[in-house]
């Protein structure tokens, strides 16, 4: 007879089992308690094993920053066909300018770069028919917000409206000269058509470049005038926003003067 059960007899002399519950449970909550503190045990165990993250060092050397420069810049399909421009366009200087240099092969050298270059961007140009969509569909082409409305709807109508155009008038042209049996276009007609359309679009950018400079000379003579005292920060509510809308489209505006075009 188990030592959890107690027998009694009744009047047919036939045993009934009745289980102590008072003795189980605790031998229940036991093996329960100890079973909480070996997994509690096993779950500190693995958080020792598990190391711990150390904190990011700010990089300090020079070195290092330029290159996490370099790599957001050549990360950048813009940024990256800014550089490959520089390279092409250098190199067709150099080569105009050793024309008549006693070397014969400078200039001849020099000039296939260029060519190679040159068409290396149009590859490059795939991606800017969808970058041109974004910039029409969003208005972020006009570098922030700006007062003149005329900004936003030159940098929205002509400027990537023209890109539209333009990006497609150039990847048949390019297809034309890679692939002339395939694709049967006059590519040199073609690319002139683009042309027109990338025209419109650096007349658009030098429009809306001196419309920004105007509002930025305006925003800046009424900072001037509050500085020196002439014109009171009272008799202005808008002083204090001129000078951050200044501040903001200065950087926008100013560091697209030393960007090369888009040829």
């Amino acid at each position: 007879m188990s030592p959890n059960t107690t027998a009694f007899s009744n009047d047919n002399d036939t045993p009934d089992l009745v289980v102590e519950d008072s003795e189980s449970s605790l031998t229940y909550e036991k093996d329960l308690h100890d079973s909480s503190k070996t997994t509690d045990a096993s779950n500190n165990e693995k958080t020792d094993i598990i190391p711990k993250q150390q904190p990011i060092t700010p990089i300090s050397n020079t070195l290092d920053r330029f290159l996490s420069k370099y790599g957001t810049f050549s990360g950048s399909t813009f940024t990256a066909d800014q550089g490959i421009k520089i390279l092409q366009w250098s190199s067709w200087a150099i080569s105009y300018a050793t024309t008549k240099s006693n070397n014969v092969n400078i200039s001849p050298s020099l000039r296939k770069l260029y060519n190679e270059l040159s068409m290396a961007r149009y590859i490059l140009r795939f991606y800017g028919m969808l970058q041109s969509l974004e910039g029409y569909r969003s208005g972020s082409w006009a570098g922030g917000s700006w007062d003149n409305p005329l900004i936003a709807k030159i940098s929205k109508y002509i400027m990537a409206g023209s890109m539209l155009a333009y990006y497609p008038l150039e990847h048949v042209a390019y297809a034309g000269w890679q692939m002339p049996k395939l694709v049967k276009v006059n590519a040199n007609k073609i690319s002139a058509i683009s042309c027109c359309f990338w025209t419109a679009y650096i007349v658009g950018d030098f429009w809306v470049s001196c419309l920004k400079w105007k509002e930025l000379k305006m925003k800046l003579s009424n900072i001037g005038e509050i500085l020196s005292g002439k014109k009171k920060m009272g008799d202005d509510t808008d002083g204090g926003e001129n000078v951050v809308s200044f501040t903001c489209a200065f950087h926008v505006v100013f560091p697209l003067y030393f960007l090369p075009c888009r040829i």
